[in-house]
């Protein structure tokens, strides 16, 4: 699992391990997905766009412009929605200090969550070290709080917002796949990735109910795609087993999810069959939250790695 430690933070103070919420240091964000979709709800499928509500788009770390990844993707998505933010730029009570601005007195921030490991933890370690074994992965717990949250920022914060293209005014989805060395099948009736074959197979777009349906089908089979051995590698894209294909059905609902909110589509759940699956999964090992969302992060910037070539 990739480290995200300082990812987009400006000083490590920042961090603090997630103690006191739970009976493991997992146990926080696992906890609230869990109750998403006890109810049947995934996180990514919000109200993008309405009345009173964000454009869709991808938390980002409001002083660097990276966005956020991994859980805390979804994290500050369902903050954004509840809280009525109507932007997706966050950042620390540290980093609006450091730019002269402050947070009100009575905001509260999101807890998000960052992987700490031997660097960060244990900066002495090293492998042939006394037992030679590596530090357990910690997860550190850090406060956000949104740009809506903040006072005297300066004048390039209070930019306004971007305003959602239509898909034909996008990099054409079929270039991106393109880029990632696939091709796209159109016929038949179903989507899918086909592993033996390394394509992506399309019913045609005269099936889809409109132009970002057909855009979200290909950014799920392009997740799958990631999967490959010559891309990511992804064990479970190969595997055979219910279990596994419920887990790689996570990466590419999540990663799909991530991908369409870069360019401006409205996630939706693609699967809602599987949410009994995946609240079994992820309530059997907390870690499978974390692995899910970390790899589907991981796939999408594969993914803009090759754009971006």
């Amino acid at each position: 699992m990739s480290y995200e430690l300082a990812y987009c933070l400006a000083r490590h103070s920042d961090l603090r391990p997630c103690k006191g919420l739970g009976t493991s240091s997992s146990t926080y964000p696992t906890a609230w997905f869990l109750a998403e979709l006890k109810q049947g709800r995934l996180p990514w499928v919000q109200p993008w766009g309405l009345s009173g509500h964000a454009l869709v788009g991808v938390p980002r770390n409001a002083l660097s412009q990276r966005p956020y990844r991994g859980v805390n993707i979804l994290i500050l998505w369902k903050a954004a929605i509840v809280r009525g933010y109507i932007d997706h730029r966050w950042l620390t009570f540290q980093q609006a200090r450091a730019v002269g601005g402050t947070v009100r007195r009575g905001e509260r921030g999101i807890a998000a969550c960052f992987l700490g490991g031997p660097a960060f933890e244990k900066p002495n370690w090293r492998p042939d070290g006394p037992k030679g074994e590596a530090p357990r992965d910690e997860v550190m717990r850090c406060t956000l709080f949104n740009i809506a949250q903040c006072d005297v920022l300066p004048p390039r914060f209070s930019a306004p917002l971007i305003t959602r293209a239509s898909c034909g005014e996008r990099m054409g989805l079929e270039e991106i796949v393109a880029r990632c060395g696939l091709e796209i099948r159109i016929g038949g009736s179903q989507a899918f990735y086909s592993l033996d074959g390394d394509y992506l197979q399309l019913p045609p777009r005269s099936s889809f109910s409109g132009a970002d349906s057909f855009c979200r089908a290909i950014c799920h089979e392009l997740i799958h795609a990631t999967g490959h051995i010559s891309r990511v590698s992804r064990p479970c894209v190969a595997s055979t087993s219910s279990v596994n294909f419920e887990r790689e059905e996570l990466v590419a609902e999540m990663g799909g999810a991530f991908l369409c909110a870069m360019i401006g589509v409205n996630p939706v759940a693609r699967h809602p069959e599987l949410i009994g699956s995946w609240f079994a999964l992820c309530q059997n090992d907390e870690s499978e939250l974390f692995r899910a969302s970390g790899q589907a992060s991981e796939a999408v910037a594969w993914i803009l790695g090759r754009i971006n070539a």
